[in-house]
């Protein structure tokens, strides 16, 4: 487990000592400070919200409110605190190079259980820089607008729809990348090619979840791996692909499964993470 990693856990331990007020005033500053942070060193920032927590919690024991202790908007101490911390040119490439390899390999996992499917390294590789920039763009501006939103739609149903047709916005040319532009750099994955990138990919993620610091927080992107790279190897399996694709109803079938498969991701890493921020 990394510092970065056992000052969040310390964070997340401490803010259940905080009361109703001042968690909802704390959640929302740490919030923003996080998704204005994406550029930073992730230590320095995390050190400085534990910092912070702590001072909260010792006038907390003197019956100070947050919003009474800071004085001023929450916001505008955080644009101070964000503007005092430099910029992390290796942290900076570091998460635009692990958003770049999780959209190439979360992408490349369902197409691999189809044995009949082609590749497109360029559209994938241009989907994956769009994606990278547009996150962080989501990030900031989500960052930016949180105090606004907050202010304005306090239902969270209504912020939640909210955050989403922006992303849906902004992530749409992503489909139209992957669906209409075609590059050169296209080649099929059947046959024994298909059976030995299955393979390492599914070794790749099991050597790097068992390497990783926060296994609990990785298990859903093992899971994925290890479920679709299973299907591709079954598929594979020269009776089995001519029983599935023989008959309409086969087709049918697989393609349930596959969704099956897509729902049982999304569902364990949303049990995942709820159970990370309890």
């Amino acid at each position: 487990m990394n510092s970065s990693q056992k000052l969040i856990e310390k964070n997340n331990s401490l803010r259940k000592k905080l009361n109703l007020k001042n968690e909802v005033f704390y959640s929302d500053f740490l919030i923003y400070m996080r998704l204005g942070s994406i550029t930073k060193k992730e230590t320095v920032v995390e050190n400085i919200l534990l910092e912070i927590l702590e001072d909260i919690l010792d006038a907390q024991r003197e019956n100070i409110d947050a919003n009474k202790y800071f004085g001023k908007s929450p916001k505008m101490v955080a644009d101070d605190i964000l503007k005092s911390i430099p910029n992390s040119i290796t942290d900076t490439v570091k998460l635009a190079m692990t958003g770049l390899f999780s959209f190439a390999i979360m992408t490349l996992l369902p197409v691999l259980a189809n044995p009949n499917a082609k590749i497109d390294l360029g559209n994938m590789i241009f989907a994956g820089i769009y994606t990278c920039l547009a996150s962080m763009l989501i990030l900031k501006q989500v960052a930016r607008s949180i105090y606004v939103i907050n202010r304005f739609m306090s239902n969270k149903v209504v912020r939640y729809v909210t955050y989403f047709v922006l992303a849906s916005a902004i992530l749409a040319p992503v489909y139209l990348i992957l669906f209409f532009v075609k590059t050169p750099l296209t080649f099929s994955l059947n046959g024994l090619t298909g059976v030995m990138v299955s393979v390492l990919i599914m070794a790749g993620f099991i050597v790097w979840w068992l390497r990783s610091n926060d296994r609990k927080f990785n298990f859903p992107m093992l899971f994925a791996a290890l479920v679709f790279g299973i299907l591709s190897l079954i598929i594979r399996i020269p009776n089995v692909q001519d029983t599935v694709f023989r008959s309409q109803f086969g087709k049918n079938s697989y393609a349930i499964i596959i969704m099956v498969a897509l729902v049982s991701f999304y569902v364990v890493s949303h049990i995942v993470h709820k159970k990370q921020s309890d």
